[in-house]
């Protein structure tokens, strides 16, 4: 079937004589007066000349009036032969790429992924990048019929969402047939891909998700996790005591915890059934901010000071002692421990809580 030229390209050029084979050539309407060379009986050369030459008079999805509304939606620039639109969506923010500034690739987008009642069954097929170029050779209205750009055939759209290897494969070669008859739609088009390799791309895209969910799932359980960790460290709650062991890589001794994390092989014992002390130990000595504790990691006196707070978030010391008391303090200053705010935290025990000791 024959190419169905666009009147929007027609109004650019104007009959110009005949070349020695008795074709009919044309000039360009834009650079006419400039004695440029004319054309051949050729819709696609002329596309791309007036693209590149007179882009903001020719470009379809600029200087349409009948494209206004969906020129609208996109932050639209050049790029070479490539008219690129961002889409102005709430949440969507998709490149929309079109050769030669052709508007039917961003109607398209508007009916394909935010019309309510469509985006759902065209989903699959253009979350692929084959799917995606197949469908922009196609205009697209509804969910029926998918009308080739070319030639205007309506090919059936029919189950695109339950089985889309085969549709988007029906119109792929529908598509190739044309670039095999018409070599100078190479200029903005490529050969489409077979059913095949379509269907490779859709399973590798549904592999990407099951482990994209299953990588949230795992992340949303540790966070659940780590909350109850948090949650049953003041408690005393021994039946938590393996899950707090397994988490911070110790094993249960006759002395008391020993930790497992390698070169380390310090015991932990705990006092008066403390054990936040295991996860303490974890922070000053394998948490990510364990580096600032270098200087006092071996002074006994001033690690005293935490067997009454819970350090969590590398750097975070809470007051154990009365459920009621909410007193917390950050140590951390210019990425150093603050032995200024350590003092604090230490009178802030013997001032409230009455723990008497000669550490300062």
């Amino acid at each position: 079937m024959a190419q169905e030229r666009s009147e929007w390209i027609m109004q650019f050029r104007k009959e110009s004589g005949f070349d020695a084979k008795s074709n009919q050539l044309f000039n360009c309407e834009c650079c006419r007066q400039e004695s440029r060379p004319a054309f051949s009986d050729n819709h696609l050369k002329i596309i791309r000349h007036l693209y590149k030459q007179h882009h903001q008079k020719s470009s379809e999805i600029i200087a349409n009036p009948e494209y206004e509304a969906v020129a609208k939606k996109f932050y639209l620039r050049p790029k070479q032969y490539v008219e690129v639109g961002k889409c102005r969506e709430l949440n969507c923010d998709d490149d929309v790429k079109s050769m030669f500034g052709k508007a039917l690739p961003f109607k398209n987008h508007s009916i394909t992924h935010h019309e309510e009642d469509k985006k759902s069954f065209f989903a699959k097929a253009v979350e692929i990048v084959s799917g995606q170029k197949i469908l922009d050779n196609y205009e697209i209205k509804d969910t029926e019929f998918a009308n080739c750009s070319f030639c205007r055939t309506p090919l059936p759209l029919e189950n695109l969402d339950s089985h889309p290897a085969e549709i988007l494969s029906t119109l792929s070669d529908h598509w190739n047939e044309h670039i095999r008859n018409v070599p100078e739609l190479l200029l903005d088009t490529k050969m489409l891909l077979d059913k095949a390799s379509i269907q490779r791309e859709l399973n590798e895209i549904e592999d990407k998700n099951l482990e994209a969910n299953k990588m949230m799932q795992s992340i949303i359980e540790k966070s659940k996790l780590a909350e109850t960790i948090k949650s049953k460290e003041a408690e005393y709650d021994f039946t938590f005591l393996e899950t707090l062991l397994e988490r911070y890589e110790m094993s249960k001794t006759d002395a008391g915890f020993l930790c497992n994390i390698k070169d380390c092989n310090k015991t932990v014992a705990l006092l008066e059934n403390k054990l936040y002390y295991i996860r303490n130990h974890w922070e000053i000595y394998h948490g990510p901010k364990n580096k600032i504790y270098n200087e006092i990691k071996n002074v006994r006196a001033i690690l005293n000071i935490f067997e009454n707070y819970k350090i969590t978030d590398g750097t975070v010391a809470t007051c154990c002692e009365y459920s009621e008391c909410e007193y917390s303090e950050n140590l951390e200053k210019d990425t150093q421990l603050s032995l200024k705010k350590l003092l604090k935290v230490f009178k802030h025990w013997k001032d409230v809580h009455r723990y008497k000791t000669n550490i300062f």
